[in-house]
């Protein structure tokens, strides 16, 4: 392009690229103009007493916080237990020396629920993050659900998760490098906002559980680990990933909570599970847990001479 069209374009107010972009409007919506409430639903008020309507310049959201003591027991681990560990270990296996300068007080776990799998129309309709937090005299760990009442709300919940991840140092998720980012980096991109998740230092736990316990267990799924290496036992109360996109959808139509709250039950288990998870695994390649199955010490090992 000549440097006479691009000053004309420029004069325009065009410019290349997304930088500059304003985030889009939010649509216009009131209790109307979301689906009609089929008489005898519950609402997400109702069922989820502390849950509470975030508002902000791009609309509003639905968001849900659980608060867990440092003694609270997760499986086979206690919250507190996590923060013994150093985050440089994991560094130098993920290849990111940025990990040494930070602790885990300074992380967010975060992990979505989706409307799909793939492809450009998947929308996270929720995201369910984890961060150390002080309250009061105490330090707690607290589980925060974003939810979308209706797809409007969007912009809104990504306004909320942005500002939450400018105020730390890292991030840590399951499998987020291939999915659970690449998702909202594109619904950041159609709102025309900015993503902030790339530019954090990034523990992705499935790298870390495919290297260290697929010799072992062959699945290392976030279910089958909680299984056979966490002692982690859901209740009834969860659903399985394939349902969540139809329970979403069905939710849209009725407004009725009781069967969505299945699927913030599934949501908080994950993100309790990653802090276990992330426990387990810095105590093996630490070496501070004592008792290692030997398999799980061949796997380490082998990792370690293929990073010479």
């Amino acid at each position: 392009m000549s440097e006479d069209l691009v000053d004309r374009l420029r004069r325009l107010g065009l410019s290349k690229g997304a930088r500059n972009l304003r985030p889009a409007k939010p649509p216009a919506i009131n209790d109307r103009s979301l689906a009609t409430i089929h008489r005898g639903a519950v609402s997400l008020e109702q069922y989820f007493p502390g849950g509470r309507l975030e508002q902000s310049g791009n609309g509003a959201c639905f968001v849900l916080d659980h608060v867990y003591p440092m003694t609270h027991v997760h499986g086979s681990s206690q919250i507190a237990s996590l923060l013994i560990h150093e985050p440089g270990l994991a560094g130098v296996y993920c290849g990111d020396k940025r990990l040494a300068q930070l602790n885990f007080r300074n992380f967010v776990f975060l992990d979505t629920e989706t409307t799909g799998l793939a492809g450009a129309g998947t929308l996270a309709f929720m995201v369910g993050i984890a961060f150390f937090e002080t309250s009061g005299t105490n330090e707690v760990l607290v589980v925060r659900q974003f939810f979308l009442r209706d797809h409007a709300d969007e912009a809104a919940m990504l306004q909320f998760l942005n500002e939450i991840l400018t105020e730390r140092g890292g991030l840590i998720t399951f499998n987020g490098n291939t999915f659970d980012l690449n998702i909202l980096e594109s619904r950041y991109l159609i709102n025309r906002m900015r993503a902030p998740l790339r530019r954090l230092p990034h523990i992705d736990l499935l790298q870390f559980a495919r290297r260290l316990w697929r010799l072992r267990f062959g699945s290392v799924a976030l279910g089958n680990l909680e299984r056979e290496l966490l002692e982690i036992r859901r209740t009834e109360e969860d659903v399985p990933g394939w349902q969540i996109p139809t329970i979403y959808n069905d939710y849209l139509r009725t407004r009725d909570a009781r069967e969505i709250a299945r699927v913030f039950y599934h949501n908080e288990i994950d993100m309790l599970s990653m802090v276990t998870l992330t426990d387990r695994l810095l105590g093996l390649i630490g070496q501070s847990h004592g008792q290692v199955h030997p398999i799980d010490r061949y796997s380490l090992g082998k990792w370690q001479a293929d990073l010479g």
